[in-house]
């Protein structure tokens, strides 16, 4: 079995441990953690000693900023692994560069491929060179999402800022947003636009007809088999039901 020193780059202690029990059940090699880094600034002042490890894994959103300023600020040619709780940074990119990307909580199948994909490059001394990097990080950049929307109200146009949208949701008739003053408006977009246009740490996507703000979501209730209903201010008529399936990533984006 090979031996691999690897660096963990991660804020969250139970984000931590459950990285590192997933390395010791991996049976592909024997992971031996030289250093574990909890933010930005530390793994900024560690990476410039170039140190001697054959693998990074790297979580992307520290509590003092994104890991990708990292490469903006030191050298190196050590291939990594990123981690996120979230897939909106561009998966393919990275995966086109030869590196790999595990959405938390990272499955064991998940971990075991990406081991799979390093051995082989591995095996075929592949380097990553820095512009290789800088590529990365240069489609990598921070998305730039929606700020305020154009919307009809009577016979006038509004800019409605985006702090003021409570939730949007799907009708026959089209899609809404709603304001925290209970305020709907009619749109010309899908719900899966919006979903992409907005940002991900404040809208969730609770089914297929809602998406909601983070701060109109007021009480959370268990339901049958699994299933959480959501209620909401300003309310709605609908019961807002989540499917089993979305409660583990609701309750981790709920409480980040």
């Amino acid at each position: 079995m090979n031996s691999l020193r690897v660096i963990i780059v991660e804020d969250k202690e139970e984000d931590l441990k459950h990285l590192e029990n997933v390395m010791q059940e991996c049976h592909l090699a024997d992971f031996q953690v030289t250093k574990v880094l909890g933010s930005l600034k530390d793994a900024i002042a560690y990476l410039k000693s170039i140190p001697q490890v054959d693998l990074i894994f790297m979580d992307i959103q520290l509590p003092d900023g994104n890991s990708f300023e990292i490469f903006n600020q030191v050298e190196f040619d050590l291939p990594i692994i990123f981690t996120s709780s979230y897939d909106h940074y561009v998966l393919q990119a990275i995966k086109l560069n030869g590196l790999d990307y595990l959405v938390k909580p990272i499955e064991r199948s998940d971990f075991d491929d990406a081991i799979r994909n390093f051995q082989k490059l591995q095996s075929k001394s592949k380097t990553y060179e820095l512009e290789e990097i800088k590529a990365i990080v240069k489609s990598f950049s921070p998305k730039t999402y929606k700020s305020s929307f154009l919307v009809n109200y009577k016979q006038k146009m509004l800019l409605l800022d985006v702090s003021e949208v409570a939730y949007c949701y799907v009708r026959e008739k089209g899609t809404f947003l709603v304001s925290h003053e209970g305020q709907e408006y009619l749109v010309d977009y899908y719900l899966d636009q919006l979903e992409e246009e907005l940002d991900p740490a404040r809208f969730y996507r609770v089914n297929r007809q809602y998406l909601m703000a983070r701060k109109a979501i007021k009480e959370i209730e268990n339901y049958f088999n699994g299933r959480l209903v959501v209620k909401v201010d300003p309310p709605t008529d609908d019961q807002i039901i989540m499917s089993k399936k979305k409660v583990a990533h609701f309750k981790k984006w709920a409480d980040s």
